[in-house]
């Protein structure tokens, strides 16, 4: 007999405590010391940005500190997001294998199952690849993931009441310039509420994707509380990691002046040189919307770029990234080399044309 799924349900808590929970869910997870795990949970007024965001560009940092709007990384990828009280959030954790090793193929089973869920309250929702549930082409649940060794760590938010007023106000969203910032919203988001006319309890929400993920993962579910082990490697990632402005910040990138930058698509290359005619690298950091599994891989390849000739640089890239067994999405490794080639002949202190 399969083992149940565990359900948590962490209420409303602040942004980056929920963040220092995911991340130790996982690597309890990937320890062996808990079983699989699907964690309800809500925010306060918060923005969330992506893992390899960077937060001037993806947030109105300025007003959100203003009107005390909290700050976090996630650790997973993909783009920024405003997290109100109303928002119901979820992270599934679970063994690598049990939904595909792959992570479009846990993707899919993951995002059938939701919509399924939101199918049950009477909402026609239904999965669009890769990472979206949609209503009538209007997204109503955004996700994202990665693997950590033998764990998937997939999120999700239900967009159940949103405030699209917040939405526009707080992120730096690409919007056309012609439209007004909620009409385009209104055009490409659907929440719960708009479409079923009500608001529901967000038990019924919740109840309904416990059952169709159980459903798909073939187990039964039991409810559970946090163990003492749990809260406290959260609280102690709070501390030391998560909660840190400078995690949130993530690198302090140089001036202009200061900085080679390249870009190509969504990926940003900055790249500080060692002073002296070798033109060695620093510094580099590499940013933008998109998610990359193992998590390790980006902190990585920054790590092993450092001090080597920046004329080589791209081409190490391809090399370090082929060489191991990771997935991208939103971006791919010949993105990331593309950027930092353009980087490497753009120059201190201007920006390339493509930039």
């Amino acid at each position: 007999m399969s083992v149940a799924l565990r359900i948590l349900d962490t209420a409303e808590m602040p942004a980056r405590w929920n963040v220092a929970m995911t991340a130790a869910l996982t690597e309890l997870h990937r320890a062996g010391r808990i079983a699989d795990t699907l964690r309800f949970h809500r925010y306060p007024a918060a923005v969330l940005i992506g893992r390899h965001q960077n937060l001037g560009q993806a947030v109105h940092v300025g007003r959100c500190r203003a009107a005390g709007i909290e700050l976090a990384r996630r650790v997973t990828g993909g783009g920024a997001v405003y997290m109100a009280p109303g928002a119901l959030a979820w992270d599934l954790v679970i063994g690598r294998d049990t939904v595909g090793s792959r992570l479009n193929h846990a993707a899919a089973a993951v995002g059938e199952a939701v919509a399924a869920a939101l199918a049950r309250l009477g909402l026609p929702a239904r999965y669009r690849a890769e990472n979206e549930i949609e209503i009538a082409g209007r997204k109503i649940c955004g996700m994202s993931g990665y693997f950590d060794g033998g764990t998937l760590v997939y999120q999700g938010t239900i967009l159940t009441d949103a405030s699209l007023s917040n939405m526009s106000r707080f992120l730096k969203l690409p919007l056309k310039r012609t439209q007004s910032l909620r009409h385009d919203l209104r055009e490409r988001l659907a929440t719960v509420t708009e479409i079923l006319g009500r608001n529901p309890d967000p038990g019924e929400i919740e109840n309904a994707i416990e059952a169709e993920l159980a459903h798909a993962l073939g187990r039964s579910s039991i409810r559970r509380d946090l163990t003492v082990e749990e809260r406290e490697l959260a609280e102690e990632w709070h501390r030391t990691e998560f909660g840190l402005e400078s995690f949130v910040s993530g690198c302090d990138l140089p001036s202009e002046e200061m900085t080679m930058i390249g870009r190509d698509g969504c990926v940003h290359a900055y790249i500080k040189l060692i002073p002296g005619s070798e033109r060695l690298i620093d510094q580099i950091w590499l940013t933008g919307n998109f998610s990359v599994s193992p998590s390790r891989t980006i902190p990585d390849l920054e790590a092993a770029l450092r001090g080597m000739p920046v004329q080589h640089a791209s081409e190490r890239t391809v090399e370090i990234l082929s060489s191991r067994q990771i997935e991208m999405r939103g971006a791919s490794c010949c993105d990331l080399a593309a950027a930092i080639a353009k980087a490497a002949v753009g120059g201190c202190g201007r920006r390339t044309k493509s930039l």
